[in-house]
């Protein structure tokens, strides 16, 4: 072809596409790929186009009844309708328009706002001092290792590694932060009259633990049996009775056991203006019925679980189940430390 056409001048364009003219510089009508399609032979992709009605085996152009409107179409046009009837209010469609696409710096290539500004500065630098090859990208020699691999770690013979290895080294002693530090603990000891404690024991690591972090908090712990039965019965009722409920534990009203002048009723005052009797005598009918019973059934339910009700107002049982935590002292406003004070006061000073 250049042979009878002359040479082409072959140009890549922004798609990866070549360009590829004839003699009068004219753009072919085909282009030409890196690698062959799949989808379609060396003819080219025709399976997409159109055949001539004369080998055409199949009917083309025939009549098409038009039965109106899609009935759900029609449906939704008439819901539509009834809606804006109902609402009082029309809808009038619109499209909406589409946002504006925010450019940044350096999409355009592809890469991070923070990439550009890095490419940007060493285009500048290697501008000024010279181009620069920061990253290895190619499957050549690693610098570092020489062409037997990389054995510079490896222990061999001297005169290959070019320096000493497992030669002595004199113990010199201690440290002497060390040393210093060993020898102000009984100094310091004897200031504070005080024996430092060793802090490995367990009896050290007992007494100044937290014990908040013994409590196990339970946050969602299992509903007795008279709240489950409560709660069973009332989906019962509502379900029955086809009515939700709204119980609230928080009272928003009035209160009726008060009058609009307040609380007055726990005043003593004379009887006429409170309109009834205080003071009066109540006869004593001994123990509640709901008291025996329990009692009469806590030596009945012992024998039956082979335990003892223990006496929940002994120290002992308190002691037992009382909440460690509460025991611990939260200073949420500790005395700082003699260095963060003298910085607070240079500081104020300095301001």
């Amino acid at each position: 072809m250049e042979k009878k056409y002359g040479a082409w001048d072959v140009e890549v364009d922004d798609e990866g596409m070549w360009n590829v003219p004839n003699s009068d510089n004219t753009q072919l009508d085909s282009s030409i790929h890196l690698a062959s399609d799949p989808i379609c032979n060396s003819a080219g992709c025709t399976q997409y186009k159109h055949p001539d009605s004369k080998e055409a085996t199949w009917d083309m152009n025939y009549y098409v009844p038009n039965f109106g409107m899609d009935r759900d179409i029609q449906g939704s046009l008439e819901d539509t309708k009834a809606a804006e009837q109902i609402v009082g209010h029309s809808w009038t469609w619109k499209e909406k328009k589409k946002p504006k696409v925010v450019k940044y710096p350096g999409e355009e290539r592809g890469l991070d706002v923070d990439m550009v500004s890095s490419l940007d500065n060493l285009a500048a630098v290697e501008k000024k001092q010279g181009t620069w090859d920061l990253v290895q990208l190619d499957a050549q020699s690693d610098p570092i290792c020489g062409t037997g691999g990389c054995d510079q770690y490896k222990h061999g013979h001297d005169a290959r590694r070019g320096y000493d290895i497992n030669y002595p080294v004199p113990n010199f002693g201690m440290d002497r932060d060390i040393i210093d530090s060993l020898a102000n603990v009984p100094v310091a000891q004897k200031i504070v009259g005080d024996k430092l404690s060793d802090m490995t024991t367990p009896e050290f690591k007992e007494k100044y633990s937290n014990p908040a972090k013994k409590v196990d908090y339970n946050f969602a712990p299992e509903l007795d049996g008279n709240i489950r039965d409560s709660q069973k019965n009332l989906a019962d009722s509502e379900k029955k009775l086809d009515h939700k409920y709204k119980l609230s534990l928080v009272q928003l009203d009035s209160d009726p056991i008060c009058g609009t002048g307040g609380c007055d009723q726990y005043k003593h005052g004379h009887d006429a203006r409170r309109g009834y009797d205080i003071n009066y005598p109540v006869p004593n009918f001994g123990m509640d019925r709901d008291i025996i019973d329990s009692l009469a059934n806590v030596p009945v339910a012992q024998k039956i679980v082979g335990d003892k009700l223990s006496d929940m107002t002994t120290p002992e049982f308190k002691e037992k189940y009382s909440n460690p935590a509460k025991k611990v002292d939260y200073n949420f406003a500790p005395e700082l430390d003699g260095n963060i004070r003298d910085a607070q006061k240079n500081l104020a000073d300095s301001e």
